[in-house]
This record gives structure tokens, sequence and C-alpha cells, in this order.
């Protein structure tokens, strides 16, 4: 399994521990998250199955020792088109793919990866919407009381100027 933009780790450390049979890759742009990752790996007894990294690209990928099947998360705020590519579609064939899609940063980013993996794997469209709904009028955190709804909206959507969406790729071979 390969995280990308692994943040803390919330999903790295959380796949570890949920399959103990698992590899994670986590990997994140930012030294700080990356400190995070590998202490929560720690912390959660998996740090010997969270193999953590910074910069992540194709030749990153590429030289994972994948098994046939894989799992590969993204969530790398509008690089996705230059993480995926068509020149590289091959190469993700046989992967599921979980791909948080950054169209606000860059509005083509949905139409271009449709089209890339149209071929190789169906897909989910999973939007964020019903999450956003919940977060904003049931949450009754305590941390939240004195915050109206457009003030929690905002504290809750990860300052997200729209809704999210991410897509979920399976392999139609």
């Amino acid at each position: 399994m390969v995280d990308i933009g692994c943040a803390e780790g919330y999903y790295a450390v959380g796949l570890a521990m949920r399959i103990p049979t698992a590899r994670v890759f986590a990997y994140d742009i930012k030294g700080q998250a990356i400190d995070l990752c590998r202490q929560m790996a720690q912390i959660n007894n998996v740090a010997d199955r969270v193999i953590t990294g910074s910069f992540c690209d194709i030749n990153t990928l590429k030289s994972i020792p994948f098994t046939k099947k894989a799992l590969i998360i993204s969530d790398c705020e509008g690089y996705e088109k230059q993480l995926f590519t068509q020149q590289d579609v091959s190469f993700f064939a046989n992967f599921d793919l979980l791909i948080e899609i950054h169209d606000f940063i860059d509005p083509s980013i949905s139409s271009t990866l449709r089209k890339f993996f149209s071929d190789t794997h169906s897909i989910t469209v999973i939007e964020s919407i019903s999450h956003v709904i919940k977060a904003n009028c049931s949450y009754c955190y305590e941390e939240l009381q004195d915050y109206g709804l457009l003030d929690r909206r905002r504290l809750l959507s990860e300052g997200r100027p729209t809704i999210m969406k991410w897509f979920y790729l399976k392999p139609s071979l």
C-alpha cells in the first residue's frame, strides 16, 4: 500500500494496524508530517511496516517492490496530473487507486484522469458532501459549541473552497 500525501499518518498507520500483513509506504513533502507519521506508527506498534519518505513521483512508485495487487492512496494537493500520466497508465493497470481530486486548483484534473484511466479502470466518484453536511449539522463536539454553522463548515472542510471528491479506480482487467 502507498499513501501519497500521508500527513500525520491517519491512513498509513490505520491500514498497517488493520492489515497486519501489509507494508505501507507513506510520503509527504512536509517534514513535520513525516515526523508525526513516524511517531504515530511507533505509538501503534507498526513502525516496522510503515516506510516513510518525502517526495513521491512515478520513479519513486516504480522503485517500490509491489506484489501483483496494491492500493495507492493519493491526496497530493493538485499534483495528480503530474503523478498519474498517460504514459504511465499501464504501470497502474493492476492497482486500486483512491485519488482525492483537486479540481479547485486545476479544473482539468478530473477530466484528464478519467481520460487516462478509462480503458484500464472503472471509476467510482465519492463526494464529501454527506460528510460535510453531517459534520456541520450534527457533530456535537464540545470544541464546536461556540461556532455557528458557517464557521463549523469552514473549520471542518479543511478550508476547501468547494466540496471535495475522490476517484476510486478499480482495475477493469
